[in-house]
């Protein structure tokens, strides 16, 4: 029986579907599909004393059993045992049965990806270690990271590189009505004080005072309703960015 230990780059494509007649054909299902995951150097060790681990690589150990009992706790204590110190090493648990409850709540403590197979070698995650450790190679980080856009970069548009719009000027507030309605009582009062100031005249007395009463509210109206200026060399607003052209003209 030929190995399936022959390819050892990680494949672009999940396996191809095959019957699982043996343990060994087990064993050699789950590496392929390890390769697929992106443990390059998974291996199967069919045979001989594996100490709890049926497939090794250099980032994961693997446990395959070929059974119809539902896998318990003690059978993943077993692997979590066996990695030893190597903590980095991810832990993978494969079967064609099931899991008890026990066993699930234990590899979700301990970070333990949990997989069923199929008997024609698919494979289902059962918990969320696996889903994550199942991830195709398109999905994982570094092709994500590798496609997304940088976020500092501005962006461009038909040749041209966008720029921030300039802050837009805020319009001169409106004049409220109570402002026109004070100016007219102001008129009103230098009004009548101006024409009592020229009866007062006609009798001979000082008009000093009042004609310094109108000056002053001719002067505050004046300021007051005085439209504000515009510095010169202003520019009118704009809502659209401005582009910076990037390439040359024709």
């Amino acid at each position: 029986m030929t190995s399936g230990n022959t390819h050892k780059a990680s494949p672009t494509t999940p396996p191809q579907p095959r019957p699982l007649r043996s343990w060994q054909d087990a064993e050699h299902n789950a590496a392929a599909w390890m390769r697929y995951w992106g443990y390059r150097d998974a291996v199967a060790q069919p045979g001989g004393a594996d100490g709890g681990v049926d497939v090794r690589a250099g980032r994961a150990l693997a446990q395959v059993k070929y059974q119809a009992a539902q896998v318990g706790r003690p059978e993943l204590q077993r692997l979590f045992g066996a990695r030893g110190r190597a903590a980095d090493k991810q832990l993978i648990f494969f079967t064609g049965s099931g899991y008890a409850g026990t066993a699930v709540a234990y590899a979700d403590e301990h970070d333990i990806a949990l997989f069923v197979y199929e008997l024609d070698g698919r494979m289902t995650a059962v918990n969320a270690t696996a889903r994550r450790v199942a991830r195709p190679p398109a999905e994982g980080p570094e092709r994500s990271s590798a496609a997304a856009p940088e976020r500092n970069q501005p962006a461009t548009t038909g040749g041209a590189e966008l720029l921030p719009a300039p802050p837009q000027r805020q319009p001169p507030q409106q004049r409220r009505p109570a402002v026109r309605l004070l100016l007219l009582l102001l008129l009103c009062f230098f009004g009548f004080n101006t024409i009592r100031a020229g009866v007062d005249a006609a009798h001979g007395e000082d008009m000093a005072l009042p004609f310094a009463f109108i000056t002053f509210g001719l002067g505050t109206a004046y300021a007051v309703s005085s439209p504000p200026k515009t510095p010169a060399g202003s520019v009118a607003p704009s809502s659209a960015p401005a582009t910076r052209g990037t390439g040359t003209e024709d």
